[in-house]
């Protein structure tokens, strides 16, 4: 080998040397700051302030006391409180019980229109002029028909504005996942993780939010011209639109969680990955400085991941009370039409009977979006809570 091959070789392998060294005090100095920037206390503060913002005020009122104050030992036991039986059971009764009583009202009106109309019906009987009779019956009917619309109106626009404040909260959190994840070296999975929200977020938003309420609404005059047209049948039609529509919001946050949870567990796998290697490469490069980094990156690790935890339990723990008084309130309108059908079969009311049996389905199409729409959300932040920290790999 000649003396200028050997001094080439020599040179690359210098300036090698020189690229290695760059990279490894570029990446000691990123992780020198992670960790600075943790030990001050302020990162994890402004991710809890940042989630105070997004609550809504009705549903913070409802939550613990200190919780997300930053102290450890009170949000700790206000966590605690918060994934108990007793405060969701608790919870969950009391937005039952609101949901029976603004039912009630509304199923007096309901039992009162149709103990007037099959009095009414009765005198019909006495009327001998046939056109003035079907008049009689057929403004009945209509009667019984605005009530139970004014009934079920104002909770479909109670589904749509709890869908609309779902979809806000969880566009809201998304940066602050985005920096929990990016803080903790899960890059990947944050740019995974904000891909697919802002999907679901769009998904859930045009089909579920803008069509939901026509789309019932469609369904509630498909089945008044069935009942007063006897000649046209459309509730066919519109048990095909409700199930057709229900099973392609079920396939769609079946597929959509799926995808998610695939694409975070490779994602993460691939910021574990990545974080061992940059942690053993520092540990080698600096060997005594290294290992005292190491150690303060596991601590660091740990406060990340005790204030990602604290923030997906608390999301989850909204979106569960942001859902539940929809929830309920479409059980008990679904209950209080039951008892209305039953009611208008026991007075002989055989038109409004139809009607109500009709608009009965119109129900399990809220119910069926309301809980796919929190499920997809509740997957993610599962998904989130159970990612673990790559700089604590």
């Amino acid at each position: 080998m000649s003396k200028g091959e050997v001094k080439k070789l020599r040179y690359s392998r210098i300036i090698k040397k020189g690229v290695l060294l760059l990279i490894f005090g570029c990446l000691f100095a990123v992780l020198l700051t992670i960790c600075g920037q943790a030990s001050d206390g302020g990162g994890g503060e402004e991710y809890l302030d940042s989630l105070k913002s997004l609550i809504p005020d009705d549903i913070r009122g409802q939550l613990p006391d200190n919780l997300l104050e930053g102290e450890e030992g009170t949000s700790s036991e206000a966590i605690a409180q918060l994934v108990g039986f007793d405060y969701l059971a608790a919870k969950a009764l009391d937005a039952l019980v609101a949901a029976a009583k603004a039912s009630l009202g509304s199923l007096s009106m309901i039992l009162g229109i149709l103990i007037l109309s099959s009095v009414f019906n009765l005198f019909r009987g006495g009327i001998h002029n046939d056109g003035l009779s079907k008049i009689v019956e057929l403004a009945c009917s209509l009667c019984v028909a605005l009530s139970i619309f004014s009934f079920m109106n104002g909770q479909l626009e109670t589904v749509s504005e709890t869908i609309e404040r779902i979809n806000v909260f969880m566009t809201g959190l998304l940066p602050v996942m985005g920096g929990l994840y990016a803080a903790g070296g899960n890059v990947a999975s944050a740019v995974a993780a904000n891909a697919g929200l802002m999907t679901f977020v769009t998904v859930i938003e045009n089909i579920c939010y803008y069509a939901l309420v026509p789309l019932l609404r469609i369904c509630f005059g498909f089945a008044i011209v069935s009942v007063f047209c006897v000649e046209i049948d459309l509730s066919e039609v519109s048990n095909l639109i409700k199930k057709t529509y229900t099973i392609l919001i079920v396939f769609l946050t079946t597929l959509m969680s799926a995808v998610f949870a695939y694409q975070s567990a490779i994602a993460n796998s691939a910021d574990n990955v990545a974080a061992k290697t940059a942690k053993f490469a520092v540990g080698s490069f600096v060997p005594v400085v290294g290992s005292a980094l190491g150690e303060a990156i596991k601590t660091v690790a740990g406060s990340l991941t005790l204030i990602k935890n604290m923030v997906g339990v608390v999301a989850v723990v909204v979106i569960i009370l942001s859902a539940m008084p929809a929830f309920f309130s479409l059980l008990m309108g679904k209950l209080a039409l039951g008892i209305s059908g039953a009611v208008a079969g026991l007075l002989g009311s055989t038109r409004e009977n139809r009607l109500i049996n009709e608009l009965k389905g119109i129900y399990n199409l809220g119910l069926a979006m309301v809980a796919c729409t929190s499920v997809l959300f509740l997957v993610c932040l599962t998904v989130f809570i159970k990612c673990t920290v790559a700089l604590g790999t």
